[in-house]
């Protein structure tokens, strides 16, 4: 299927990001700005035959005018005519009652022009800046955006998330009439594109089933493997699935998610617990490898992320995702995942959406399957048994694979054939259940 256009009428208000002007270079020209003002000051200030060379100066002058007492000895007064008199001379100014208030008048109207000079000058960086800005913003319409692999995002189905950045989307949407929606969460450095075989299999079942690449993945937008706050990937799940609720009205929606696409699917669940018909989790990340986070190795990261955020801390051993070798080539050889270091920033996060979850579960009231493979080594098992200690809901099910590893869904076929399996059936007696529910 082509898929859904999800462009910028969706989202009218959206805000482009900055391109090609970096915040070190806008602060570069404001400093640049501000020594141009102070420089034109002076100048003004020394080239006013009427004021000051310095704003000691006018300082005095401020101070003296408004009353023109009479003094009891003559005024000593700086030069007003620099040129004549030189900076640091001064003259007697004996009081003069018939020209008082002229002088004070004439010296008001200058002191008046020269703070509305200084105003006008000071909004010069504002101005100059906001400029940049605007010629930073890229318009879609004459430079339309691209992917991470050049291709423009108009030529392909996506959305635009709340801050402004295109997501790339796929839909699988069934010949015949729909029964349901479910969407698929992928998991970390992958992207939604993996997971056609499990969405062909819903299909036939007439599940409409969407996903869309997370900030910093596959083809959306971002610097590849980081993200600002965990939360956004459940919020632009959310806007996601509320764009689908709206063009489908009153089909079952079911949440599906893989790894860390787990702990997303839960947070996303947590954040309305009413309003999904079932949630499907395949090695959910719940819990930290006791092996990666220890109390040491967790500290070091807490230290590093505010000196050196990117700091890479290792790549992921694609043997550990499966034990299907022509899977793992597969893996290794997809120029979508990332096969870069996991940096330090994004370890951060995780940890944030692993406290979040183990705090959030209770929440958690809608049916549940979670499958896991018992040696899986990158997503604890014990996370999956928490789940099922913690959560409120009364209709949970936990399936362990023995010896399977972590991508159960591209395991060896007898494994992959059992999971989807078990998906299937379960996802249909949980839709007829809410097709019963709706019905009465």
């Amino acid at each position: 299927m082509a898929g859904i256009l999800r462009g910028s009428e969706v989202y009218p208000n959206k805000r482009f990001p900055q391109a090609g002007i970096s915040q070190a270079l806008k602060l570069q020209v404001f400093s640049v700005l501000i020594k141009v003002i102070n420089c034109n000051i002076h100048t003004c200030l020394k080239q006013t035959r009427v004021l000051s060379p310095t704003l000691d100066h006018l300082q005095i002058y401020k101070t003296h005018l408004p009353s023109f007492q009479q003094p009891s000895q003559p005024l000593r007064m700086p030069a007003i005519d620099v040129g004549k008199t030189g900076e640091n001379a001064s003259r007697t100014w004996p009081y003069d009652p018939e020209n008082s208030q002229q002088l004070r008048s004439e010296f008001l109207h200058q002191y008046s022009l020269l703070q509305l000079c200084v105003y006008v000058l000071s909004l010069v960086p504002a101005f100059c800046l906001h400029l940049v800005g605007q010629s930073s913003r890229m318009p879609e319409e004459s430079s339309p955006r691209k992917t991470p692999q050049n291709v423009p995002y108009q030529d392909l189905p996506h959305l635009v998330n709340a801050d402004g950045q295109h997501l790339f989307c796929r839909y699988w949407k069934p010949a015949t009439t729909l029964r349901g929606l479910v969407f698929v969460a992928h998991g970390a450095g992958e992207h939604c594109c993996r997971y056609d075989d499990l969405a062909q299999m819903l299909t036939g079942n007439n599940f409409f089933v969407f996903s869309h690449d997370h900030v910093g993945h596959g083809k959306s937008e971002g610097d590849r493997m980081i993200v600002s706050d965990f939360h956004v990937f459940v919020r632009d799940c959310l806007q996601h699935i509320d764009l689908m609720k709206k063009d489908h009205p009153g089909l079952p929606m079911f949440l599906l998610g893989h790894s860390m696409g787990g702990a997303i699917a839960i947070l996303t669940a947590c954040e309305r617990p009413n309003e999904f018909s079932g949630m499907v989790l395949i090695s959910p990340l719940v819990v930290a490898s006791p092996d990666v986070a220890t109390p040491i190795k967790v500290f070091a990261a807490k230290v590093l992320n505010f000196v050196l955020p990117n700091l890479s801390l290792g790549t992921l051993d694609p043997n550990m995702v499966t034990r299907n070798r022509k899977e793992v080539d597969a893996y290794i050889s997809d120029p979508l995942v990332y096969h870069g270091g996991m940096k330090v920033c994004f370890v951060i996060q995780l940890m944030n959406a692993i406290a979040k979850i183990q705090r959030s579960l209770s929440k958690l009231t809608l049916p549940i399957l979670v499958l896991h493979g018992s040696p899986d080594k990158l997503c604890d098992i014990k996370g999956s048994f928490l789940l099922m200690d913690t959560v409120s809901s009364q209709d949970k099910t936990l399936k362990v694979y023995e010896e399977a590893y972590h991508a159960l869904h591209k395991e060896l076929p007898e494994v992959t054939t059992s999971v989807f399996t078990e998906i299937q059936t379960w996802i249909l007696q949980k839709l007829s259940a809410a097709e019963e529910a709706h019905g009465s």
